[in-house]
């Protein structure tokens, strides 16, 4: 399937009939996602974050930071509208089988009902409302959260479940990624950490059979191979969660142990294995302790955390790639 995605001009995502006022959500998105793009979010990279905060003489940083606050300022919570909550909980957003077809195709198109969008504009305007929802919640007052107008929306920015869900945003992270990053495949480790692990920036996908929350992954897997872990569907979901676990292990990856968390309900499931279908919450300190064994095995660290945040485990960020602050260069 990797390949006919790669391979593809034009890939339709499907996302469903129309309902729940998602007409209005395409057309917010598409007007949000236009002036996004003019802002040049686009140009902003993983990387930048380490100097997000103080960009000092970085002005392509600067220019993209100042734009973004300008953007914000003045479009307010007009940015935002109810009916992209509903929107964002769609199932589609919760398969891991989408990830492939999102990271790969060089075109995707949103299809809701009668409405067409670019990915790339669904995309930017999920960006900027994130940075913009980071940023009007330091100038928010009672009056504001007492307004019948403001208060709902309010709501919607502000965390207080009834924001939209981030379902999305591991789907964003992996497309821009391999389009607007280092176009290199990510090691399966990577790939179970941005779609298994509960974190503020993702939520853990689904897949109907358990098997696939691997078998979905492996066409992206740069190491797939090295692992030798080769699609079964004979093979049990313990059995299938049970050979990555040893695989990965034996390749160095023992990090993953912390994952093993919650009981999982399933008879004689070894302890060793994390149930890869439940949500496993991300452990304190991974990703630093995985870029510290990644250099003792000799494997280079290419993005390690900004200077004065090392105390920090995984900081949320104003955007929505879930793997912003990973360290590992996987």
């Amino acid at each position: 399937m990797a390949k006919i995605y790669e391979s593809s001009v034009e890939v339709l995502d499907w996302l469903g009939p129309a309902d729940d006022e998602s007409d209005t959500a395409m057309e917010k998105f598409e007007s949000v996602g236009n002036k996004a793009i003019a802002t040049g979010i686009q140009d902003f990279r993983a990387a930048d974050m380490a100097n997000w905060f103080e960009p000092g003489g970085d002005e392509r940083v600067c220019r993209i930071k100042a734009s973004l606050n300008e953007l914000a300022v003045q479009e307010g919570l007009g940015l935002f509208d109810q009916s992209m909550v509903p929107f964002s909980k769609r199932d589609y957003w919760t398969r891991v089988w989408v990830v492939q077809e999102i990271s790969l195709a060089r075109t995707v198109i949103i299809v809701c009902g009668s409405k067409r969008l670019s990915f790339t504009t669904f995309a930017a305007a999920s960006n900027v409302c994130a940075f913009a929802r980071w940023t009007l919640r330091t100038r928010v007052t009672r009056a504001d959260w007492l307004d019948p107008v403001t208060g709902p929306l309010l709501r919607t920015v502000n965390g207080s479940g009834h924001e939209p869900s981030a379902a999305p945003n591991v789907l964003i992270g992996a497309r821009r990624r391999y389009h607007l990053e280092t176009g290199e495949e990510e090691s399966l480790r990577s790939l179970l950490q941005r779609t298994c692990i509960l974190r503020s920036a993702g939520i853990p996908l689904k897949a109907t059979n358990a098997r696939d929350k691997i078998y979905g992954l492996l066409g992206l897997a740069s190491d797939s191979k090295k692992l030798g872990i080769i699609p079964d569907y004979s093979k049990s979901a313990t059995e299938v969660y049970a050979d990555v676990a040893r695989a990965m292990i034996a390749d160095g990856h023992t990090t993953i142990l912390a994952w093993c968390q919650q009981p999982t309900g399933v008879e004689q499931f070894p302890r060793w294995v994390p149930d890869f279908s439940s949500h496993i919450r991300e452990p304190y300190g991974e990703d630093r302790l995985a870029g510290v064994l990644d250099f003792l095995r000799g494997e280079t660290v290419t993005n390690p955390l900004p200077n004065g945040w090392r105390d920090y485990v995984a900081p949320s960020g104003p955007f929505t790639d879930p793997t912003l602050f990973n360290q590992r260069g996987d």
